[in-house]
């Protein structure tokens, strides 16, 4: 498990690295498995503490970088956390 400021971290640099995966992206589609298995993989180095902190970052980061996920209808949403 790693603690909030190694979380942190990870997650910093991983906003680092949207934009430039936004940008080359072909499809949005192509975007999604590459940033949910990274950001999967810091949830599950979270501690059961961190969890709620991990989640609010990752949706903080795809409202700012314009990245909406799409609900069972296809209509994009604002990320769970941020409601």
């Amino acid at each position: 498990m790693m603690t909030t400021a190694q979380l942190d971290a990870k997650l910093d640099h991983l906003a680092r690295m949207l934009p430039h995966w936004l940008e080359n992206a072909r499809h949005r589609a192509q975007f999604w498995p590459q940033f949910n298995a990274l950001a999967m993989d810091i949830l599950a180095q979270a501690e059961d503490r961190d969890r709620v902190h991990v989640l609010h970052r990752l949706d903080a980061m795809l409202l700012t970088n314009g990245v909406l996920r799409k609900n069972d209808e296809g209509d994009e949403r604002v990320p769970p956390c941020l409601r």
